[in-house]
């Protein structure tokens, strides 16, 4: 955070900086071509842009940082106010600057203007300019042209400031997001583990090899869970391979009355996915689509087309007296994952009817 505030500070006083020596660098270019171009009179344009350099300043370093910024406003219009005011009088001291630098051009040119006798109709003598302006009137020219550098200068501030508070507000909600992603995926960890203890408990009465081979299959799933599925995403290769052990742990516990299809690409690209996405429709159809009694399904089926990867999955329905509605927490949850991953970019269709359950999800890849 330190790094990305001095990263825009320094892009900020590189604008100032550039505009600065734009600034500065005016007189040369427009008066280069003049015959009386020389060295003293460009300082004389330079001390004419102090002041206003001088305003800058403080208003940049001082001023808005310790109280615009802080919704001290009042305190700030006053305080530029005055600070306007006091450069705007005293930059008539200046002149004694340029005296300094060019006493004669000074001189001679106040002499002639101020020390002609009075002229007919007013008219300036045959080349000798008019004072155009009063004193007054060019401190007023001054307090506006201030204005205008401070307005300036707040306008550039205020623009990186908005800036860096969506930049804030961009790195909050990506660990918003990242927070309820990863809460979101541990809850499908543990419950995935428990059923599948569950399943291999069941199996140890009812045959110890077939338990054994079932250990080996859920040492396999829990090395997925435990390290792969801790990135962001994992191949798609990966988390075909992890289906397939999965679904072939379900056949060894299940009967022959559960027909149980699995259809997975023979060729897929190598692209990554989240990973888990699928996991909590499989284990809903297997906890509300069979029965050890009657004939039931579960059909599972991916497909890869148009840059899209396409899970099917479909169950038989199975009556159970006082079971809750067939949508469980899991599937809720996949939802609200899918949507923090994906926004809008997937979709997910749910057909719940009297004798079967499909689930039709489409994710980009």
């Amino acid at each position: 955070m330190l790094k990305k505030t001095t990263t825009k500070k320094l892009n900020e006083n590189i604008i100032y900086l550039i505009i600065w020596l734009m600034v500065f660098s005016l007189p040369i270019l427009t008066l280069k071509n003049d015959p009386d171009f020389n060295i003293s009179r460009i300082i004389l344009e330079w001390v004419k842009i102090f002041p206003f350099l001088l305003i800058f300043f403080i208003n940049n370093s001082l001023l808005a940082p310790k109280f615009l910024f802080k919704n001290k406003n009042y305190q700030y219009i006053a305080l530029v106010t005055v600070l306007i005011l006091i450069v705007s009088i005293l930059f008539d001291f200046t002149k004694l600057l340029q005296d300094l630098l060019s006493p004669n051009f000074n001189h001679i040119q106040a002499d002639q203007v101020f020390n002609q006798p009075p002229f007919p109709g007013n008219m300036p003598p045959p080349g000798v300019a008019a004072p155009i302006f009063s004193l007054g009137a060019q401190i007023i020219d001054m307090i506006v042209f201030s204005y205008l550098v401070v307005g300036f200068n707040c306008a550039v501030k205020f623009v990186f400031k908005r800036q860096a508070e969506e930049k804030d507000i961009e790195i909050q909600r990506n660990i918003h997001l990242q927070t309820e992603l990863t809460f979101l995926k541990n809850q499908v960890s543990p419950h995935f583990f428990m059923n599948t203890l569950n399943n291999i408990h069941s199996l140890i009465d009812y045959d110890t090899e077939i338990a054994k081979e079932s250990v080996i299959t859920l040492s396999k799933l829990m090395r997925h869970i435990l390290y792969d599925s801790q990135s962001d995403k994992i191949s798609l290769k990966k988390e075909m391979d992890f289906i397939r052990n999965y679904i072939e742990l379900m056949r060894l516990r299940n009967s022959e009355k559960v027909k149980i299809t699995l259809t997975i690409p023979e060729n897929y690209p190598d692209k990554m996915i989240p990973p888990l996405l699928f996991t909590s429709y499989i284990e809903n159809a297997f906890k509300h689509g069979i029965s050890f009694q009657i004939e039931c399904y579960i059909d599972i089926n991916f497909e890869i087309t148009n840059n899209k990867l396409i899970f099917i999955i479909k169950n038989s329905k199975v009556n159970r007296l006082n079971e809750p509605e067939h949508v469980g927490f899991g599937i809720e949850n996949s939802r609200k994952r899918l949507d923090l991953i994906y926004g809008n970019k997937y979709s997910l269709d749910i057909d719940n009817n009297d004798n079967s359950f499909t689930v039709n999800l489409k994710i980009p890849l």
